[in-house]
């Protein structure tokens, strides 16, 4: 809370368990060492959880987060729950709440993202689904047409997304990408 966190070869912060507040930070110059990692990592502790741990019901709020190699936010996924389950199930989380943050200037070293990004992971439940609100995200930095400023890949499932405003700023960005589970709402490019 009230930080600064920056210039980190990998993640700048790496997010395990359940129910982390990461609110009002300024969060920059991550991931620059091409590890596939940006700003904020959501995943599970393979040392610490199973597939089925109870983890998530994360809030990140108020932040500011810019120059990633990779996301500014993203979630991934167990892999041994990923293979134990059939090759395709996500990993489970509580309901995840990202709302209010400026996210920019994200995967200057990746291709095939987004500015927030998931891989294989469940939002929330059916019920009580993930929430990405009120955000601003913009310019995604990887060449091409897959720059996402949301993207939720690998089957991930159960998040709103609502009242965001999403723009790319160069050509062939993509504002945000419709996947299975997740609700669009009043996000305007």
């Amino acid at each position: 809370k009230n930080s600064i966190v920056a210039n980190s070869g990998g993640a700048c912060l790496v997010l395990t368990g359940r129910d982390h507040l990461i609110t009002n930070n300024i969060i920059h110059d991550c991931g620059y060492s091409g590890s596939g990692q940006g700003g904020i990592n959501i995943r599970p502790d393979a040392a610490v959880e199973s597939g089925t741990s109870d983890r998530g019901g994360h809030v990140i709020s108020f932040n500011t987060i810019y120059n990633a190699g990779r996301s500014a936010i993203d979630m991934y996924k167990d892999p041994q729950y990923f293979n134990d389950t059939g090759r395709g199930q996500p990993t489970p989380y509580r309901k995840i709440w990202i709302h209010h943050n400026e996210l920019y200037n994200a995967n200057i070293l990746a291709k095939d993202s987004g500015i927030f990004y998931t891989f294989g992971t469940t939002g929330g439940t059916a019920g009580d689904p993930g929430d990405i609100s009120y955000n601003v995200i913009h310019d995604d930095l990887q060449p091409g047409p897959l720059g996402w400023g949301v993207y939720l890949d690998e089957n991930s499932y159960n998040f709103n997304v609502h009242n965001n405003v999403i723009w790319m700023g160069r050509e062939g960005g993509n504002c945000s990408l419709l996947c299975r589970g997740a609700t669009f709402i009043n996000t305007a490019p």
